[in-house]
């Protein structure tokens, strides 16, 4: 489940990347960090990725 999720975030990121190739690395990995925090989120209440 954790793969899966890294890896749909994975792909998430780049595409963020694609439509702003100039972004700061800092909003990279915010949104990273904001992605995970809401999948963990929902790990927790018990709902699907």
């Amino acid at each position: 489940m954790a793969a899966k999720f890294g890896e749909r975030a994975g792909k998430a990121a780049h595409q963020l990347l694609d439509v702003r190739p100039q972004a700061s690395e800092r909003v990279y990995r915010t949104a990273i960090r904001a992605m995970a925090h809401s999948a963990c989120q929902r790990l927790i209440k018990g709902e699907k990725i």
